[in-house]
């Protein structure tokens, strides 16, 4: 090949270099355009995800105690229960309850995180040869006692906006300020307190009032605007019902019904303007079980 032959053959191969590395420079900074792009949205999502979770988080958590009443013959029992939270599920614990100042129960005091989602539980006896199982499998068909509390605040949230739709304008504001006074009592306290009471699996054995052998409470009511009294039955709403007149009980802000399956909410607690609430309930049973 002579000299000529090689001018024209560097005169082709010299543009066809130089465009090969243009075209590679123009990918390389659409690369990473792309990747300046992809960074930029996650970050923006990510942002979006925690605004989201702050305006989902309460202004306000507080720990969450929970006062045990237990009706049983058992001395000394042990609550075996799992506390799960937002930041992690806590596993399985024992806590041994106490004996009561009221002959027939057992009691205890819990202390769980402000997160507290949920709370399933189980009873044995000392030796833990025996337990106290619920008549039907919770949401998880597990034979254990389970409550969730968001959907318990949830319910109370749904009733607050009920009430004030309904309510005329003075009730509106009656509401008001007694909410305003509860607040103010629950920022005296550190905790969001709860009563659970459980009797033996079945609350047709509980006679006693549940507040009475309470003694940080000031008040024997259950609608105390630091408490909330709990009801937890496998029985349905009818059973009950038919109980809770039997046994005078005093009328609870939720009951816990079918092993966690159906919660209900009732007057003159939760429940300011209806005379018996529950989305449970049809029109025609909710006349038939009226006044609790």
């Amino acid at each position: 090949m002579g000299p000529l032959w090689e001018v024209l053959l560097l005169l082709l191969i010299v543009p066809v270099v130089e465009g090969g590395k243009q075209q590679l420079l123009q990918q390389q900074q659409q690369q990473q355009q792309l990747q300046q792009q992809l960074e930029q949205h996650l970050q923006q999502q990510l942002q979006q995800q925690l605004q989201q979770q702050q305006l989902r988080q309460p202004r306000k958590m507080k720990p969450k105690r929970i006062q045990l009443k237990y009706k049983t013959g058992w001395d000394k029992p042990f609550l075996h229960y799992e506390a799960t939270s937002a930041s992690c599920s806590g596993g399985w614990a024992d806590y041994q309850l106490q004996d009561s100042s009221v002959e027939g129960w057992q009691e205890g005091l819990l202390l769980l995180p402000a997160d507290l989602i949920s709370l399933e539980f189980v009873f044995s006896n000392k030796e833990k040869e025996m337990w106290d199982n619920p008549p039907n499998p919770n949401r998880f068909n597990r034979m254990n006692y389970f409550f969730n509390f968001n959907e318990l605040e949830e319910e109370k949230e749904k009733e607050k906006e009920k009430g004030k739709e309904k309510g005329k304008e003075k009730e509106k504001e009656k509401e008001k300020e007694k909410e305003k006074e509860k607040e103010k009592e629950k920022e005296k306290e550190g905790y969001d307190e709860y009563l659970l009471v459980v009797a033996d699996g079945e609350v047709a054995g509980m006679s006693v009032h549940p507040n009475s052998s309470s003694s940080s409470s000031s008040s024997s009511s259950s609608s105390s605007s630091s408490r909330q009294l709990v009801y937890n039955t496998g029985r349905n709403l009818k059973d009950f019902l038919n109980a809770a007149g039997e046994n005078d009980l005093p009328k609870p802000d939720f009951a816990i019904l079918g092993v966690g399956t159906e919660v209900y909410t009732f007057p003159g607690v939760s429940a300011a303007e209806h005379s018996h609430f529950s989305l449970l309930l049809s029109p025609e049973e909710q006349k038939q079980h009226q006044g609790l």
